[in-house]
């Protein structure tokens, strides 16, 4: 066996690394046994694991999922002319994974954020780099020379064409160490995949605290791994009033202050300290430190039996459930498209409800469809009238015009019953284009249009009308051909009250962060741009819920489902706005 095979074995039998000692230890070592059962995916991840931590010059590449799949070999045949290839494996993540992921490498940059706001800042590099159907495909590699790795990490960036979305390397020794913690341990992937860390400030205030009273009383952090209420914390399911730990180290020798050991309660787990320390089956990491699997914890909570366990049990079970649960319309339908579905979003390891639920699903089906046909039929395109009255009712001012990059201000214009005093209706520019017009408005609108037949670099061929203003594009998406698009643009550009402008932007179309910058920083008074995700450094942006894992906002003239009442744009006050612009 090589090395990293040793390593493997010693760190499943509960050995730390500093202590292995190879020929002693694998001598009458049963190979076949261990090929079979240690040999399996879990266990490759292990061993790289622990690999980065003997080894000092290896490197983690993670080719994020934005990045085509097609290009992965040859990017890893990149990075196998600077160094030997150590191992290479795919993780799934959540959104919610990948954004923590992102704060655990970045957290330390200001533009994450800060736990006072949940690191808001990650989201945009989150987005950027995340796609949901694929995984991030991660390499181990050695390599002797930096600059060499940072030389090739720029080629694979060309590769993809998408700049710093494409890949991540890590800097040194630590960084990959613990990128490595992260993305080759089960237990701390699906902590990415479910937590909400940064819900509550107590534990990520206290588990720096406590590495350095661990490091400075002269133990390894290696020995020590907390429990209880604590890991309740960092998963986001409910706050914790202090912080406990086991750990091997003797009773008489360990004395760490303030701090409490929970030896008392080693009678509920059914597991052993050394299992708990050294099993990855066992522990997650969380910002360089052990902490117990949540499953752990709660079969300990369920043994126990107190009245405090039973409704951690219920907050555990209520914040899991809502985590990857099975949309509406799967559950009325057959198991095995709902098993199809929790298959094509990685939703692993539960079943989407017990078998007399199942059955229960199929007796409602008949009656929820009728009772969707009534509701739908009757109530459902009232309200929605009811609504837009209200709205057209409280709207006091009305002699404006609204300039929008899509389809969204003609939407709004004629839900509120206000005329089209903006050509911008039925169209859309792409996002550089729209930021290019808005800087220099009175010159593109004293330009005429000039129509062209080729096929769109972007779009391919179109079968609506698409014309040049000057050097920015415009696609008239909405209507029939030129003449149409070109009668009514020059008829309602001659309606265009500068004077009382409103803008509205939204992060679609090849929408960039430079490009919200750019919006902001625009001389309008009166100016949003919908994004998908928060964006608090940009402050004309405003949040639209609901496609937290998609690129950018959807389609906001649409309802979020047959039974909603207002259109997903109406998450914004426009009668609001425009009444106090």
């Amino acid at each position: 066996m090589d090395g990293a095979h040793r390593v493997s074995v010693a760190a499943y039998y509960g050995q730390t690394v500093r202590v292995i000692k190879f020929p002693d230890f694998t001598r009458n070592m049963n190979y076949e046994y261990f090929r079979k059962q240690l040999m399996c995916e879990s266990n490759m991840a292990h061993m790289a694991r622990l690999y980065s931590h003997l080894k000092g010059n290896c490197y983690m590449a993670c080719l994020w999922p934005k990045g085509d799949k097609s290009k992965h070999e040859e990017a890893i045949a990149e990075l196998s002319r600077i160094g030997k290839i150590v191992y290479v494996g795919d993780v799934y993540l959540t959104y919610n994974g990948m954004k923590n992921f992102m704060v655990q490498i970045y957290g330390h940059q200001a533009w994450t954020g800060s736990i006072e706001n949940g690191f808001s800042g990650s989201n945009g590099k989150a987005s950027a780099c995340y796609n949901r159907r694929n995984p991030i495909k991660t390499v181990l590699f050695e390599a002797t020379d930096f600059d060499k790795v940072v030389e090739v990490k720029s080629k694979i960036r060309q590769i993809y064409g998408i700049d710093n979305h494409s890949i991540h390397i890590s800097d040194n020794q630590a960084e990959t160490e613990m990128m490595a913690e992260l993305l080759y341990s089960e237990n701390s992937v699906k902590f990415l995949n479910y937590a909400q860390p940064y819900r509550f400030k107590h534990i990520f205030c206290e588990v720096p605290k406590l590495r350095t009273t661990i490091e400075d009383s002269g133990y390894e952090l290696e020995r020590f791994v907390v429990d209880s209420s604590a890991v309740l914390e960092v998963y986001g399911i409910r706050e914790a009033r202090d912080i406990d730990y086991l750990t091997d180290v003797p009773e008489s020798e360990s004395n760490l202050e303030g701090i409490d050991r929970h030896d008392s309660q080693l009678k509920y787990y059914g597991i052993s300290v050394p299992e708990m320390l050294y099993d990855p089956r066992n522990y997650f990491i969380y910002y360089g430190m052990k902490f117990l699997d949540i499953d752990c914890v709660l079969n300990m909570k369920k043994t126990r039996d107190e009245d405090k366990d039973r409704r951690d049990i219920k907050l555990a079970r209520g914040y899991f459930n809502a985590c990857d649960k099975v949309p509406g319309r799967f559950r009325a339908e057959t198991r095995q498209k709902i098993l199809s579905y929790m298959k094509e979003m990685q939703m692993y390891g539960r079943e989407p409800y017990s078998y007399s639920e199942y059955v229960i699903e199929r007796i409602k089906r008949p009656f929820r469809r009728i009772t969707y046909i009534f509701r739908r039929s009757w109530w459902i395109p009232r309200i929605r009238e009811s609504i837009i009255r209200g709205y057209r009712k409280s709207l006091k001012n009305t002699d404006f015009s609204l300039i929008s990059s899509n389809c969204n201000g003609g939407v709004v214009c004629s839900d509120l019953g206000l005329q089209f005093k903006s050509p911008f209706v039925n169209l859309f520019l792409t996002a550089s284009d729209y930021i290019k017009l808005l800087q220099d408005l009175d010159y593109y609108m004293a330009q005429e249009l000039v129509f062209t037949d080729a096929e769109d670099e972007r779009y391919g061929a179109v079968d609506y009308p698409v014309a040049y203003l000057a050097d920015i594009k415009i696609y008239f998406m909405h209507y029939r051909n030129k003449y149409e698009a070109e009668r009514i643009w020059n008829y309602r550009k001659k309606r265009l009250n500068k004077e009382n402008l409103f803008i509205i932007f939204t992060d679609k179309s090849g929408c960039t962060q430079k490009d919200l910058e750019a919006f902001d920083r625009l001389p309008y008074k009166n100016k949003v741009v919908f994004t998908h995700i928060p964006h608090p450094e940009i402050k004309s942006s405003f949040y639209i819920r609901g496609y937290e894992s998609e690129d950018s906002v959807g389609v906001l003239s649409e309802y979020r489902s047959d039974n909603s009442v207002k259109r997903m744009l109406y998450q914004f006050d426009f009668v609001k706005w425009f009444n106090e612009g």
